[in-house]
């Protein structure tokens, strides 16, 4: 049998096994379920990822996000699992897209004060 991996859509956990209730993130049954969890497929309109728990050897695991694009694997630091917020989830779908676009789409530009800050850092004036 196929192994299925858990499918967050929105701010719904839908579950491979067919007898198995949706969840809604940031509930008390979310955080419970990520507690046994070791990963998930999130997507949203801001973006989409996997997210995989990875172990420590002390002080328990954490959750990391990651996409791959034209080749290049990106990742993002999401937290314990009690960080794991709908907030949390579209932030780190946000990044990845950003991180993952061409660098002639609008959304691999930097904010304007990115761009200031880094053309003063690199002016004559500033030397």
């Amino acid at each position: 049998m196929a192994r299925t991996t858990p499918q967050v859509d929105g701010a719904t956990l839908v579950l491979p096994e067919s007898d198995a209730s949706p969840i809604t993130v940031d509930t008390p049954a979310w955080f419970a379920w990520l507690e046994q969890a070791t990963s998930f497929a999130f997507t949203s309109p801001a973006g989409r990822f996997t997210a995989r728990k990875e172990r420590q050897a002390r002080g328990g695991g954490y959750w990391k996000a990651y996409r791959t694009s034209h080749g290049t694997l990106h990742r993002v630091y999401l937290g314990k699992a009690q960080d794991l917020t709908l907030d949390r989830l579209n932030h780190a779908a946000a990044t990845l897209a950003a991180a993952s676009a061409p660098a002639d789409s609008p959304l691999a530009v930097p904010p304007a004060d990115a761009r200031s800050s880094r053309a003063a850092a690199f002016s004559p004036r500033s030397m």
